[in-house]
């Protein structure tokens, strides 16, 4: 018997802030590693290089769950897909924390001259998250309709995974720019196949008022 639908907002609620908590941990885990092993004068690059690459990672794990579910769907790995949403809405710390290091980083940015291949993908990328959050929330969900609200966020996780590519393809570490580059390819290739699987597929007209089928009158002319 499923849950009244009542208590569905809650049990996201609270399975959300668990998830927000938890990036808060890793990323403030992340944080304190580099600060440990780095001089001060590097901490704000490195710090928003290493949050980038967290958003990215953690954004292909939400779109590639539904597939790992499916190859192993006995799995802890097959698990994910129930957390997706969970996991979506977390991933704004890691992204939020990015941007504010960039910042700090980069003194540029305050003087609105940006860098076209790191710093553009990255505003949208931040843009398509908050939008996400934002609308989230269930009434907003019902206001959009399920369908819209579907097509909106299927579209933008996928806007903003596509835009923290090119800064993970140019990972200082290069072990990580090399692996970025197959990983991508791999989510691209499955979304791009699983958005033509949702296309209506043409079905054959039926014959008119007055019009027969060929095949019964044994037509076979073209």
């Amino acid at each position: 018997m499923s849950p009244p639908a009542a208590i569905l907002p809650q049990r996201l609620s609270r399975s959300a802030w668990t998830f927000t908590l938890a990036a808060l941990l890793i990323c403030g885990g992340l944080v304190g590693m580099i600060a440990a092993l780095s001089p001060p004068p590097r901490w704000p690059s490195l710090m928003a290089r290493g949050l980038g690459h967290l958003t990215f990672w953690s954004l292909a794990a939400v779109l590639l769950s539904s597939p790992l579910a499916r190859l192993r769907p006995r799995s802890r790995i097959a698990r994910l897909v129930r957390w997706r949403r969970q996991l979506g809405l977390a991933l704004l710390v890691p992204a939020v924390l990015h941007f504010g290091f960039v910042v700090w980083s980069t003194p540029d940015l305050l003087r609105l001259e940006l860098h076209p291949t790191t710093d553009l993908p990255g505003f949208l990328s931040l843009a398509c998250l908050i939008t996400l959050g934002v609308t989230s929330p269930a009434r907003v969900q019902r206001a959009l309709g399920a369908k819209r609200w579907k097509r909106l966020h299927r579209r933008l996780i996928v806007v903003a995974f596509i835009a923290t590519v090119p800064a993970a393809l140019a990972a200082e570490f290069a072990p990580l720019g090399l692996a970025a580059a197959p990983l991508a390819i791999l989510v691209l290739s499955y979304r791009w196949r699983y958005y033509r699987g949702l296309e209506p597929k043409a079905r054959p007209q039926s014959p008119g008022p007055g019009e027969s089928d060929p095949s019964l009158r044994g037509d076979s002319s073209p």
